[in-house]
């Protein structure tokens, strides 16, 4: 998922919602560059005896905190309640935007509206007669409800556009489990969902 702030674009991952810190580090050390500040360090943050103790304390809770790539420039995924440690040494705004990340239904909705697609998609795929046929169906009919719900991908997408994606999905979905043409249940499916 990406998390717009500033002109800058910070991912989290949708299953386990950590935040890719490295997306962070990097925007707050352009800003204080910019700035003529010295640039933040995520390794030396790690090296510092109260971080040490608190990212214990997590691991305790949590198991993995820390996701790190293997090689050099490799991105670094972290615990979101890390992620707003550092986010709290970085700048005060950083952390209040954090906080509205942690507490939106975002990523609920994202996780929803993916298992509203499998449904759907499996539904329509039961009722499709030429099963070679699917792959273009499927890709043709998600194509649809992008249209209808003004969605160019599910990374940009927004809570109220994730919420309308799975009512479609849902209403496709038992459509197809009573009409026995699943291009009709499509058809209705988008038609008959308010958006």
């Amino acid at each position: 998922m990406k998390r717009d702030f500033l002109w800058w674009v910070v991912h989290q991952k949708s299953k386990s919602w950590y935040f890719n810190i490295s997306d962070l580090v990097m925007l707050w050390n352009i800003i204080r560059l910019s700035g003529g500040r010295a640039i933040f360090s995520f390794q030396e943050y790690k090296r510092q005896k109260s971080n040490i103790e608190f990212i214990k304390e997590l691991k305790k809770q949590f198991w993995e905190v820390i996701q790190s790539g293997r090689w050099r420039n490799s991105i670094t995924r972290v615990h979101p309640l890390l992620f707003i440690d550092v986010a709290l040494q970085i700048s005060p705004t950083l952390k209040v935007q954090t906080y509205k990340w942690m507490y939106d239904n975002l990523l609920k909705f994202r996780n929803d509206s993916w298992d509203s697609y499998k449904k759907m998609a499996w539904s329509l795929f039961v009722r499709l007669k030429n099963k070679r046929k699917f792959q273009g169906f499927i890709t043709n009919t998600a194509n649809e409800i992008k249209l209808k719900c003004w969605v160019k991908d599910r990374e940009t997408a927004n809570e109220t556009q994730l919420e309308q994606r799975e009512k479609i999905h849902n209403n496709i979905t038992l459509l197809a489990w009573v009409l026995t043409d699943p291009q009709r249940a499509v058809k209705l499916g988008i038609e008959k969902t308010d958006v």
